[in-house]
């Protein structure tokens, strides 16, 4: 080995510091612990949760924090979600069946129907949710049952929302 070889290779791994690898990732992690807690301060700071503009309405919220109540999702503080042991919807189609009645009571314009239920549900899926409803057609043997106590959740819904405004 030549004397010019040497150096170079010393040189190389002068960049390269045991742990180094290890370091970056512990920051990563530490970068996303900081959002969590940002996004949670977020909430308790301006009261004001981080739900799409198309859900920030009265009438939204007054549906999530009944499904919240009546056990179709779960609120754990920062965000909505389902498919826990104690919710009624289990299943990602079933989410798809109830963000489409839940679009319909807040007549939701057709160009946004799906992007607020996207944005506050779908984070980090690669399947859309507008994608998922024809499956209620074919899941037969189920599908009577969770669209029926959605169907039934909706009703009661709007049947509260009438005897309101009067």
């Amino acid at each position: 080995m030549r004397k010019d070889d040497v150096k170079k290779s010393q040189n190389k791994f002068q960049y390269r510091t045991p742990g180094a690898f290890e370091r970056i990732t512990q920051i990563s992690q530490t970068f996303k612990e900081m959002g969590k807690i940002i996004a949670d301060n977020a909430k308790s700071l301006t009261g004001e949760s981080l739900l799409p503009p198309e859900l920030r309405t009265d009438k939204a919220r007054n549906v999530l924090k009944r499904a919240v109540d009546q056990h179709f999702l779960d609120d754990d503080g920062s965000s909505y979600s389902y498919n826990k042991e104690k919710t009624k919807i289990k299943t990602k189609t079933q989410l798809a069946y109830f963000c489409w009645c839940f679009g319909k009571y807040l007549d939701l314009a057709k160009h946004k129907f799906w992007r607020p239920f996207e944005e506050l549900f779908n984070k980090g899926s690669k399947t859309p949710l507008r994608n998922l409803l024809p499956y209620i057609k074919k899941e037969k043997n189920n599908r009577e049952v969770y669209t029926s106590t959605i169907d039934a959740f909706f009703t009661l819904v709007k049947a509260d929302d009438k005897s309101a405004s009067r």
